[in-house]
């Protein structure tokens, strides 16, 4: 997402969904919803965000995914503290 062609990433992301079918284990299913937040933050959906943000935070116990969505949340907070 270096070229924060956030569309095109968010259709690679639902295709590798796709072919992981339902036998992802829960790390793939953190990764991807950290993924997912991360691109809804970049297309201005905070709402969408948020969402996975909380999914992640709530459900990835110790993987490093749960800091990153902290910080994410965070930076979100702080933005729509600015926006206010």
């Amino acid at each position: 997402m270096k070229n924060k062609d956030y569309p095109a990433a968010h259709r690679f992301l639902s295709e590798q969904r796709a072919l992981s079918g339902r036998k992802c284990e829960k790390y793939s299913v953190i990764k991807y919803s950290m993924l997912e937040a991360e691109i809804h933050a970049g297309l201005g959906e905070t709402k969408s965000a948020r969402i996975n943000l909380e999914y992640v935070i709530d459900e990835g116990g110790r993987l490093v995914q749960v800091q990153q969505a902290k910080e994410l949340l965070r930076k979100l907070d702080e933005a729509g503290e600015k926006e206010s």
